[in-house]
């Protein structure tokens, strides 16, 4: 049990969190992606509201794959920390069929 991580410790999970969403963004991979999903976003009208399916329904996946995608998340954290999108608080129902109706956010790009 020496290496496991404990249950609840808010700065080790975000710790956690940058470097996963560090390592799902240096993917070579997924480069071409974060091009053209950013250039998406910026192109959208300011004020406008959407979701990742949005992004996804546009500029398709970065990868194939269980964990190959993580990087869509990932740049929405980076896009909200260079101040061009806002999570708006709200969620819908995703209508990606291998989401299984979960629900994800809303955001609005500034």
């Amino acid at each position: 049990m020496t290496d496991q991580i404990p249950l609840f410790d808010p700065g080790e999970g975000r710790r956690l969190r940058d470097e996963g969403m560090r390592n799902a963004s240096q993917a070579q991979r997924v480069q071409v992606w974060k091009w053209s999903a950013l250039d998406w976003v910026k192109r959208l009208p300011r004020g406008t509201e959407f979701t990742s399916d949005d992004v996804i329904r546009d500029c398709g996946l970065a990868d194939e794959g269980a964990n190959r995608n993580n990087v869509v998340g990932a740049e929405f954290h980076v896009w909200a920390r260079q101040g061009l999108i806002r999570d708006t608080g709200k969620q819908k129902k995703s209508e990606r069929t291998a989401r299984h109706g979960g629900r994800i956010g809303v955001w609005r790009r500034l």
